[in-house]
C-alpha cells in the first residue's frame, strides 16, 4: 500500500470532518474560479488529496457530495470523517 501524504507542497493536513468535508467539496475547483485564485496552495492539495485515495475512499468523496447537495451537511460531516487527513481549510 501507498504512503498517505499527511501535507502537500507545505499546506498543514488536518484530521478534523470539517476539513475533510471542504477537502471533498474543494477538490476539483477550477483554477479559474476566483477562490482558487486566492487560496491556490489549498485548492491544489485538495486535487493531491482526492488523487491520493483508494477507490473507495473516492466514492465515500461522492456521498458526502450528494448528502450535501441533498441538505444533508451534518451527515456529509460524519461520513467525512472517516476519511484519511485532508487540507486544513483556510479561514
Amino acid at each position: 500500500m501507498a504512503k498517505r501524504t499527511t501535507h502537500a507542497v507545505g499546506w498543514p493536513f488536518s484530521q478534523a470532518a470539517s476539513d475533510k468535508l471542504m477537502a471533498c467539496l474543494n477538490h476539483g475547483t477550477n483554477a479559474r474560479n476566483d477562490g482558487y485564485l486566492k487560496r491556490p496552495g489549498y485548492f491544489d492539495a485538495c486535487r493531491r488529496w482526492w488523487s491520493d485515495l483508494t477507490q473507495a475512499e473516492k466514492d465515500l468523496v461522492i456521498v458526502v457530495i450528494d448528502a450535501c447537495d441533498h441538505g444533508r451537511r451534518e451527515a456529509a460531516a460524519n461520513i467525512a470523517g472517516s476519511l484519511p487527513p485532508a487540507p486544513k481549510c483556510p479561514t
